[in-house]
């Protein structure tokens, strides 16, 4: 891909356009930047991993149908953003599926650098994979960005082949997510208030980069905004957070997981994958805990960091239990 081309200029990225960085704000339209003028003003945003994303998500819209509603028919504004991009690997046919959440502390999407660069990657590791766009900045966000995975999942697995043709029916899934996605991924692995409470099956593994697990662990004017991020109007009412909180939300049956962290992460401190990881040990739960020296916060697949190569270790993890 040229990385000093427009990328409204490329006319496959028409209708993705709103979606690269879901709600991020910005100075103008994503159209109106280059990927060198975009890695200029965000140190972590690799040329290397968004072009990589996006070569591979032109790629499959040239060879299928890509995006899919989860809410199809719906009149609700708030639900009509809610998308799925379903990217297939050319070999993926008897792995699970996954489903990827990108991160944006619960207000934005950065599915330019974290989700579509990592779906190219589980592609060309054999993975089929759905980017879902789930909904941000609305009130109630945790319930509503659960419910949005839950039923993307559903959708998905209650009809492989419409999504992933001549690929294999029942091979489960897993669910990979960044920062709050990796904070929403995490929840969906409680039985309480995850798969479990939407009746589905429980993920195959999560995959969980830089996590923010405990709130405790922000300053406090940051944990308490994060909190009104999340909840909104809930925290108005008698508003139990227990469920959502961890140890309680690990539950008895939580999946397999594996955590990457950057050590010199200034965003969410690598201390919540330490947390993260102690609660897995101690609740006997199968994980692995991969801390890295120097990638920062919002490295996505981690290209040109310490971080390179994580994928590949994740995948591991959950091919040899």
């Amino acid at each position: 891909m040229d990385l000093d081309i427009k990328l409204g200029d490329i006319p496959e990225l028409g209708s993705f356009l709103d979606y690269l960085t879901y709600r991020r704000p910005a100075v103008k339209p994503l159209g109106e930047y280059s990927l060198n003028e975009l890695a200029a003003m965000n140190s972590n945003w690799k040329t290397s991993c968004m072009s990589k994303g996006l070569d591979n998500l032109i790629d499959n819209i040239h060879r299928r149908t890509v995006t899919y509603q989860v809410y199809e028919g719906s009149d609700n504004d708030e639900l009509k953003d809610v998308q799925l991009y379903c990217l297939s690997s050319e070999c993926g046919k008897d792995r699970p599926i996954a489903f990827i959440c990108s991160g944006g502390y619960y207000m934005y999407l950065s599915n330019l650098n974290e989700a579509f660069p990592v779906a190219a990657g589980l592609n060309e590791l054999g993975y089929d994979c759905c980017v879902l766009n789930y909904r941000v900045a609305c009130d109630h966000e945790v319930d509503k960005a659960l419910d949005d995975l839950a039923n993307a999942v559903k959708m998905v697995m209650d009809d492989t082949e419409k999504y992933f043709p001549f690929h294999e029916e029942d091979r489960g899934y897993i669910v990979a997510g960044f920062s709050a996605g990796a904070n929403l991924t995490a929840m969906f692995g409680s039985t309480q208030i995850g798969y479990a409470k939407y009746g589905l099956k429980k993920p195959e593994a999560l995959i969980t980069a830089y996590p923010p697990i405990d709130l405790e662990l922000f300053p406090p004017e940051q944990g308490g905004m994060l909190m009104k991020v999340m909840f909104g109007s809930k925290l108005l009412a008698a508003f139990d957070p227990a469920p959502y909180t961890f140890p309680t939300a690990l539950g008895t049956d939580y999946p397999d997981t594996f955590i990457v962290h950057a050590k010199d992460d200034e965003v969410v401190a690598v201390e919540h994958s330490v947390r993260y990881d102690r609660m897995l040990r101690e609740n006997g739960i199968r994980h692995e805990m991969y801390l890295v020296e120097k990638a920062k916060h919002g490295f996505g697949l981690g290209l040109e960091t310490d971080a390179a190569g994580w994928l590949e270790r994740a995948v591991n993890f959950i091919e040899h239990k």
